[in-house]
């Protein structure tokens, strides 16, 4: 099968030509199927890494990183996080790291956050 499938128990699962990736909805909540259709875009395009894109989500970043990874300036991020609001636009803002120390964003939030700048 190739595609996108939820299962049962919050499972969205991406496969595509003997690729297989699977984001749960306990732990990345309702973007676990946005993260799944993005794995799924990639396997079908052949950029899909699964231990890069592993890395990149585990992965924790500063906000001056993640700023720059999102294409947005260190003063936008922080308006945004404190307001909600993104360049005119209401999007929801990246979740802080709070395991990993102040000012942290993790890489699955970044990657649901560059998701939703698409959407938008």
């Amino acid at each position: 099968m190739n595609g996108l499938a939820r299962h049962a128990k919050g499972h969205w699962v991406a496969t595509h030509m003997g690729q297989r990736v699977t984001f749960t909805e306990q732990r990345f909540g309702d973007a676990a199927e946005l993260l799944a259709r993005r794995a799924l875009l990639a396997m079908q395009a052949g950029t899909y890494d699964e231990l890069r894109d592993n890395a990149l989500l585990k992965q924790s970043y500063s906000r001056e990183l993640a700023a720059k990874m999102l294409g947005i300036h260190v003063g936008e991020l922080n308006e945004w996080l404190l307001s909600g609001v993104l360049r005119g636009q209401e999007i929801t803002p990246p979740r802080p790291d709070d395991r990993r120390g102040a000012g942290k964003i993790n890489g699955y939030e970044l990657a649901i956050v560059q998701e939703r700048m698409k959407a938008d």
